[in-house]
């Protein structure tokens, strides 16, 4: 039994041995969810998840076949912030330090079948330097769900402490080309040192009561990445083109679609998302908001190219409806809600979409990629004033105060990463025309709208309140899509086959 055991391990030893290894390039960035946690004696604040954004680049190298180690760099701007358990609408977050994070990882691609999908579990350690801005504080009233008015001070403190913290963590990757990988992660870290924390304290009656926060780095990362082979440093010629022949990921595929040109149009819903430090002043009220009552108008088309059966590229553009909204919330309840217009934006995306036939004229969609929202407008485009009460700790009946508001496009053009997921059905018809639905994600990394905000309230600190948009957002689209190709009779001389 021994025997057959050690033939076995030493014919996988000779076979690692003799592969030939890859290494790989990454480039990625998205959003990361910094998880914060809460000690709060009376149970008023729950722990935090403040959205911010990294991006960075590593280095793989596979040091057995599919098994790799992985270093890199990534840049993340880090936001505190504090949540109350009445769960509003918006997350109160603010700009708190900058990292370096270095990793150090093992990674394991499996391929569970022929198809081009692989999964890569991951483990490792991260290191961070920490680069601390400005301590943040701030002050003002805010109401617990039951009623109670309080007054708050808050403050954080850093330590000089730089971020030691475990990786874990899965890739689910599409290959796109030879070894070109386009691929979307989810890491979880978990903090070793506590760089951060916020003091909290809360008073009503003479009462007055500390929450801390505390941040030791723990955050959920999410990015989408292209993975690069940079230089397959142990293959000669022969050997890589014989890999692109048995490794080709659409081997016994139909290939009908190659070639193939599409030009589609959508049109939907776009919800944006805001950012803001103060917790009672955000972008959507605290009821009556309904699913589509704040929601834009979001429409547009796009031209793309079937690289083969399964895979396009395209570019679009795209209508962005906007609007100006904040709503002032000290109380459990809305004190003041305003909606203006805004000018519009023009979002051109690039997008690498995957189809995977799923029968009955049926295919599960995928894409990736990054786009620019765009806009003509710039500087200040509304303002306003209101009136409105509110309770005070101090004060049995509701207090008068007055809101001002001045709304302004400070860009005319920012990054924005893309991806979502949808289902596309080809009609039956003689036509050839396929109806899409599709779920999107935006992310923006820097701001292009703002809203400072300014409330005569004589206990609240900053001064000026700021409700900021970088193209953030979520969205829902219906469309249609039509297939053609270019002969010597002109558009569509050869239909697509039909399923």
């Amino acid at each position: 039994m021994k025997k057959p055991l050690f033939l076995l391990l030493m014919a996988m030893m000779l076979q690692n041995a003799s592969a030939q290894l890859k290494t790989y390039v990454t480039l990625e960035a998205g959003p990361q969810w910094s998880l914060i946690q809460v000690a709060d004696p009376n149970d008023l604040f729950e722990r935090a998840s403040v959205r911010s954004s990294m991006a960075g680049f590593t280095l793989g190298q596979e040091i057995i076949p599919n098994l790799s180690i992985v270093t890199g760099v990534y840049y993340v701007a880090n936001r505190n912030g504090i949540n109350m358990i009445d769960k509003r609408p918006h997350q109160s977050g603010w700009s708190s330090y900058n990292s370096l994070l270095v990793p150090l990882r093992v990674e394991y691609r499996i391929q569970p079948t022929e198809f081009p999908f692989s999964f890569t579990p991951r483990l490792g350690y991260m290191f961070g330097l920490v680069q601390a801005g400005s301590s943040y504080q701030a002050s003002g009233i805010l109401s617990a769900p039951d009623g109670t008015a309080y007054s708050y001070d808050l403050a954080e403190t850093y330590s000089t402490e730089n971020l030691h913290m475990l990786e874990v963590g899965i890739g689910l990757n599409l290959r796109i080309h030879g070894f070109w990988q386009a691929s979307f992660n989810i890491s979880y870290l978990a903090g070793l040192t506590d760089p951060l924390s916020t003091s909290l304290d809360y008073s009503s009656d003479g009462t007055t009561t500390t929450a801390t926060y505390s941040s030791k780095g723990n955050s959920l990362q999410t990015t989408l990445a292209l993975n690069v082979p940079f230089s397959n440093l142990w293959q000669n010629a022969d050997y890589r083109k014989r890999k692109r022949i048995e490794k080709s990921i659409y081997v016994g595929k139909p290939t009908d679609r190659k070639g193939e040109l599409y030009v589609g149009a959508e049109l939907g819903s776009l919800w944006r998302l805001f950012n803001t430090a103060n917790p009672a002043i955000g972008a959507r009220p605290m009821e009556d908001r309904g699913m589509f009552k704040y929601a834009n108008l979001h429409a547009g088309g796009y031209l793309g190219y079937m690289i083969n059966n399964e895979l396009g590229i395209d570019v679009g553009a795209y209508y962005q409806g906007s609007s100006t909204f904040y709503a002032i919330m000290y109380d459990h309840q809305v004190n003041f809600v305003t909606e203006a217009t805004a000018p519009l934006y023009i979002e051109l995306p690039m997008r690498v979409r995957y189809l995977y036939y799923v029968g009955k004229r049926v295919y599960v969609g995928v894409y990736g990629g990054a786009s620019f929202l765009t806009s003509i407008s710039g500087g200040s485009f509304a303002q306003g004033s209101g009136d409105f009460t509110y309770n005070t700790p101090t004060s049995a009946s509701p207090v008068n105060g007055t809101t001002t508001y001045d709304a302004s496009r400070i860009s005319h053009i920012r990054p924005l990463l893309r991806m979502g997921a949808g289902i596309e059905y080809r009609l039956p018809m003689q036509f050839p025309l396929t109806a899409t639905f599709y779920a999107n994600y935006m992310h923006g990394f820097s701001s292009t709208d703002q809203i400072n905000v300014t409330n005569n309230l004589p206990q609240e600190t900053p001064s000026t309140s700021t409700i900021n948009y970088n193209g953030s957002g979520w969205s829902l689209d219906l469309g249609v899509k039509f297939p053609f190709r270019f002969g010597e009779k002109g558009i569509c001389e050869d239909l697509p086959t039909r399923e």
